[in-house]
Formats: structure tokens, sequence, C-alpha cells
């Protein structure tokens, strides 16, 4: 069955299109999710453990965006539960993103 993948270092130009696109090479993708409060990460479901696990052999140290990939098989399936855990971890530390004005606009 579908087996979900952990992508981490993800930049925040990246979209779900352009890891569909790199992931697809590796066999069928059935869904990406990607973070952008916090971002810096994002899933990859890939139709079957094979293709799942050719990805993360093939696309784990790739560059994208200037940004060396990590792929890992996802632990946790459900990820409303990796954001509650990302959002509580996140606490007073001072890496939420700016609230307006801040990061770059490139038309």
């Amino acid at each position: 069955g579908d087996t979900k993948l952990y992508v981490g270092n993800v930049s925040w130009e990246c979209v779900a299109e352009d890891l569909e696109d790199l992931f697809s090479r590796c066999g069928t993708v059935t869904n990406v999710w990607v973070a952008k409060q916090p971002g810096g990460f994002a899933f990859v479901t890939m139709s079957n453990p094979e293709d799942a696990a050719k990805a993360q052999d093939e696309i784990e140290g790739e560059t994208l965006f200037g940004q060396v990939l990590r792929v890992n098989v996802s632990k946790q399936n459900n990820i409303d539960t990796v954001i509650k855990y990302r959002r509580g971890g996140l606490g007073g530390s001072g890496r939420a993103p700016p609230a307006k004005g801040g990061g770059k606009s490139e038309g």
C-alpha cells in the first residue's frame, strides 16, 4: 500500500509540484504535502513500499533550490500529530516566521 516519506530541509521556495516531479522518477506519487507554517519539511506518499525505498535511496542528499534534501520513511503517518508537536515545540524559541514585511518577495 501507500508509503509516506518524510522529506526534510525543504526550501521555502519549494512547492508540491517540484517534489512530485522529483519523486515521480522513482515511481508513482499519490500525495504531496508541503509545510508552510513553519516550513522546512514535506511529506511525499508513494504508491508502494518499493517505490518509497527507491526514492529514499535516490533522492536522499539531492539538492533542490540549494537545499540538500533528507528523505526518510515516515514513522508518524498522522500529519496532525506532527503539526501539533511542532507547534508545541516551537514555544518561545523566537524561530517563528516574521508576521509581516519580512522575507523575500520576488515577482
